[in-house]
């Protein structure tokens, strides 16, 4: 009779136990820190505990047996109404992230929806757990904001960053290094198939640098050249760091590796432009030096020709003297061009008439085994240029073409007008860019390696046996064409010849009248007193010789306070002042100003040796001033010198 008593208290028992554990339960979804919530089939909530009713700012009470359209927003309900759909239909748990807005905030939720079965193994609702990881997405977008710009970095700066683990054996490239050495971002790369993109003669470098840096000796540094897939070749500059445990192992490398290609090719740029000017500088003032011994010789070799027969034997030899000192002049001046401080005198010239006023004189220069080929370009192209000068410029760069076609081939000389990009001239020390005339010279010969093109343009430099060539050729095509504000590139390949083009900036339409010549004549002579003003003896004693023998009577000064000293104990009248520019202590055109203030009718010829920028700091080369350049002949002197006198006194 007892027997249904004590099941039904154990019954009772079991039910309390199961309330308990229910309450317990409870009480723990309650309090965990993340949002627990069930769903019926429906979508109701029957459960929502009370991190779930924090998260959107509700109570729980609020929620119950509502659905998320009358709680959320239509966009919020729907994503959880789909999850919660796929969950029924699958009876498979769900996980996937979901943003909830409330009261204007967006959050962000890890849900995983978990299928509930009832006793009859139907789905009877769902069950969701979710966590916030909006501060965690938030630091995964600014982790990516991050590398991105990184990333850009890089690119523009051409630096690619690298991470080697030595403990894993795991090395990460940045997507620039991958660029830098001509792959695709993302490929897998060892360290081994990184060094087999090192130019074979670079490997050793890169291996001494990275032993170095993990014996402990200094930090890892090497610059180095990389050949891309397209066989492109870069040069890199890399550096990094070892990382050490306590012990001294090192346990990674990190490091970043530079494209220095296009700064390499600036430096290189510049240190060529200041060796240039440093020769340059060096020619100037030999040549300044060496017109000064030339006046002295060509003076005094045509002085002793005077006084010679030409039945005499010396005449000849004394000939030969002068011929060699017409070489050595030659020789000055272009080693003037080339230093762009020859004395000269630019005017508008049509590009292609100087090319056909030259093509007799090339065809004799560059022979018969030689075609010759003038290819004019239209419209034709005006140059502001000395005419000497671009009559230098296209027969050296004509003789370069010939002699590097010694069994004969085809010359072929080109002009026409381009547009030069303000890049491409800030790459040859340009200021701007604009339109230039181009006048190329190609042939077909045996062309220049790498090494040969970078050194053409520097004086004395020459591939061609010794006797054959100055080297000075192609440097004063270089000087001319930088003084007139121009630039010369050349393309050449071993084995495919060479072409060379010069770019002068374009300048008006219209060629100015070449200046009148008259038919040579007896030197003119005259009996007035020159005032001889020369700080070089030899200069001064032949310049003398030369004046007296035309007639003149000279006063002599080797500079400018004998020059006044002398003026002022002169007992007639000084009627020409042929003094030299740059003379130490007072300049010749000082001295003419003060010699002239006291004497208004004064004349005044300048000399010098000197280079023109020398000359025009002392303004002696401005319009209405008369200048003889050094060296000179007796019969340039003697003209210049009754040319000035007898210029009308208002001149």
């Amino acid at each position: 009779m007892a027997m249904p008593e004590l099941r039904t208290a154990t019954e009772q028992r079991r039910g309390e136990d199961a309330a308990a554990q229910g309450d317990l339960l409870r009480a723990v979804l309650e309090t965990t820190i993340d949002p627990v919530f069930v769903k019926d089939r429906d979508g109701r909530y029957l459960f929502y505990n009370q991190a779930a009713a924090d998260s959107i700012g509700r109570t729980a009470a609020e929620v119950l047996g509502r659905t998320d359209a009358e709680i959320f927003d239509e966009a919020t309900a729907q994503s959880h109404a789909g999850s919660d759909a796929r969950v029924l239909a699958t009876g498979v748990p769900d996980t996937a992230e979901e943003w909830v807005t409330v009261d204007g905030r967006a959050r962000c939720y890890l849900v995983t929806k978990t299928p509930f079965h009832d006793p009859g193994g139907g789905i009877a609702a769902v069950i969701g757990i979710s966590r916030d990881i909006t501060g965690r997405k938030r630091v995964e977008e600014d982790l990516r904001d991050s590398e991105r710009r990184l990333s850009n970095a890089e690119r523009l700066a051409h630096v690619g960053s690298w991470e080697n683990d030595l403990a894993a054996d795991r090395i990460f490239w940045s997507d620039e290094t991958y660029r830098i050495l001509g792959l695709v971002p993302g490929n897998t790369l060892t360290v081994a198939e990184f060094r087999e993109h090192i130019h074979p003669e670079d490997r050793e470098i890169q291996a001494h640098a990275t032993q170095r840096a993990f014996d402990g000796e200094a930090r890892y540094e090497a610059r180095y050249r990389v050949v891309r897939p397209s066989g492109e070749v870069r040069i890199v500059h890399s550096i990094g760091e070892v990382v050490r445990d306590e012990h001294g192992r090192p346990l990674r490398a990190f490091g970043a590796a530079q494209d220095i290609t296009e700064r390499v090719a600036l430096e290189e740029q510049f240190l060529q432009a200041q060796k240039m000017e440093a020769v340059g500088r060096l020619a100037g003032g030999v040549a300044h030096d060496f017109n000064n011994l030339l006046t002295v010789i060509i003076g005094n070799t045509n002085l002793l020709l005077l006084d010679l027969a030409p039945s005499d034997p010396r005449h000849c030899e004394l000939a030969e003297v002068l011929q060699a000192a017409a070489s050595a002049e030659r020789l000055t001046r272009q080693l003037l061009a080339f230093s762009r401080r020859e004395v000269v005198q630019p005017r508008r010239v049509v590009l292609e008439d100087a090319l056909t006023a030259a093509e007799a004189l090339l065809r004799r220069l560059i022979g018969d085994d030689v075609l010759l080929v003038i290819l004019p370009g239209s419209p034709p192209s005006t140059v502001q240029i000395d005419p000497g000068q671009l009559e230098q410029v296209v027969l050296n760069l004509a003789v370069n073409a010939r002699d590097a076609m010694p069994t004969g081939g085809e010359l072929a000389i080109e002009t026409h007008a381009a547009e030069v990009h303000p890049e491409q001239a800030a790459a040859h020390g340009l200021a701007g860019g604009g339109r230039f005339a181009v006048l190329s010279v190609r042939d077909g010969g045996m062309g220049m390696d790498e090494g040969t093109r970078a050194r053409i343009f520097e004086p004395y430099f020459t591939t061609k046996e010794v006797g054959k060539g100055t080297g000075l050729g192609l440097s004063t095509v270089y000087g001319i064409v930088k003084r007139n504000g121009g630039f010369v590139t050349v393309e050449s390949e071993p084995g495919r010849g060479t072409t060379i083009a010069v770019h002068l900036p374009l300048a008006g339409t219209a060629a100015e009248p070449a200046p009148e010549t008259s038919a040579p004549a007896e030197p003119p002579r005259g009996s007035e007193t020159v005032l001889l003003v020369e700080d070089n003896p030899h200069v001064r004693k032949t310049v003398c010789r030369l004046l007296k023998r035309t007639g003149y009577r000279v006063i002599e000064a080797a500079g400018a306070e004998a020059a006044i000293a002398a003026a002022a104990c002169a007992g007639e009248p000084i009627h020409l002042l042929l003094t030299d520019v740059v003379m130490p202590g007072m300049s010749g055109r000082e001295l003419a100003e003060v010699l002239t203030a006291s004497r208004p009718g004064l004349r005044v010829l300048y000399t010098s040796g000197c280079t023109d920028a020398a000359i025009m700091r002392h303004g002696v080369l401005e319009p209405g001033i008369s200048f003889l350049a050094k060296p000179f002949s007796p019969d340039a002197l003697a003209r210049k010198v009754r040319e000035v006198l007898d210029r009308p006194s208002e001149a």
